[in-house]
């Protein structure tokens, strides 16, 4: 188990496909932060070229609560049961890592 990682959940909808925008999400984060795990929570084909690009693809647990909703959100709170991270960032599809992210892990370690 990596100690970090950033988890994306991505579940299309009939508009919207979210695993091509966690894709490109996890193509900019190895651009920027190549040692960066990431890992995407989905029940859709992650097409084959793009797999590289994710540490882990994770099939989403228990069952699928957003099977027949439109905002696919009834699954959001499984991805820190899905995280294979002790420590995990929560990312949504739509963005993009622009630059080193490592500060994060650092602002959001407890002091003593």
């Amino acid at each position: 188990m990596h100690n970090t990682g950033i988890v994306v959940l991505a579940q299309n909808n009939s508009l919207d496909d979210y695993v091509l925008q966690a894709c490109l999400l996890a193509m900019s984060v190895k651009l920027t932060n190549p040692n960066l795990p990431i890992s995407v929570v989905t029940n859709d084909i992650v097409p084959e070229e793009y797999t590289q690009f994710f540490d882990k693809i994770i099939p989403i647990p228990f069952e699928d609560n957003a099977a027949e909703s439109e905002w696919k959100i009834e699954n959001r709170w499984k991805i820190y049961h899905a995280s294979p991270y002790e420590r995990t960032i929560v990312m949504d599809t739509d963005m993009l890592v622009l630059q080193d992210r490592n500060g994060y892990w650092y602002a959001c370690t407890p002091r003593h």
